[in-house]
């Protein structure tokens, strides 16, 4: 008869609340994920090869991913029963037509989703002098409003339809007058993509900045904090 394999033996689960394991990587003893676990008798599990070792990582993956969110939950507002994905943003500038002056958006696109039956579009509107974006979502039909960027670099006032050339806004980049909007949130609900506005205190974690805790290289570019810029210029 063939000797089994060391990989090939069997690895039973102790039971929860156990000491620590034996084994030769000196693991705490496999512990339920849930309620629901704890209540099932785990001397019942039996695995194989490495199927033992893969539920251990998997098990303190899941911890370390708990921690993790608890630590930065505060920057990332949601709303009940959602799961954040993105957070998508566009640069801004003032419009040069003295008659207006407003903050116009970048923006090469408003298109956020053209899954047939699912159709999800950012849609500006001018309010008081100042452009208020509304997500419309969940759409069978429809067209996102025309992009802003009118040509190669050129971008026409949302608020006036005046328009911003590339001359005009590498001058006001170099002089730190460009700025950034968060334009909607994507996120999964249920399993499902939705795409919303942003709330009071997605702007709010937004402005903030990254985390002072952060490794130096996070802190590059205001467009590396939470997702990027997306769809800008």
């Amino acid at each position: 008869m063939a000797q089994q394999k060391p990989t090939d033996r069997p690895r039973k689960a102790p039971t929860c609340g156990g000491s620590r394991s034996t084994d030769r990587h000196s693991l705490p003893r496999l512990r339920p994920r849930s309620a629901s676990h704890a209540a099932k008798d785990l001397n019942s599990y039996t695995y194989h090869g490495y199927a033992g070792l893969a539920r251990d990582v998997s098990f303190y993956a899941e911890q370390v991913l708990n921690r993790a969110w608890e630590a930065l939950s505060a920057d990332y507002p949601s709303l009940p029963g959602e799961a954040p994905v993105a957070w998508l943003w566009a640069r801004t500038a003032t419009c040069p037509n003295p008659a207006c002056g407003g903050e116009t958006l970048l923006a090469t696109t408003w298109w956020l989703s053209k899954k047939v039956g699912e159709l999800a579009w950012i849609q500006p509107q001018v309010e008081d002098g100042r452009v208020v974006l509304d997500v419309v979502a969940g759409q069978k039909q429809g067209e996102a409003p025309p992009s802003p960027k009118v040509g190669d670099g050129v971008f026409a006032c949302v608020i006036c339809a005046s328009p911003l050339d590339g001359k005009y806004l590498r001058s006001e980049a170099s002089a730190g007058r460009m700025g950034l909007r968060i334009t909607s949130v994507a996120a999964d609900v249920d399993g499902k993509r939705i795409y919303r506005p942003p709330t009071k205190a997605d702007s709010v974690a937004a402005e903030k900045g990254p985390p002072k805790t952060l490794p130096p290289a996070c802190h590059s570019t205001p467009t590396r904090w939470a997702c990027g810029s997306v769809g800008t210029a």
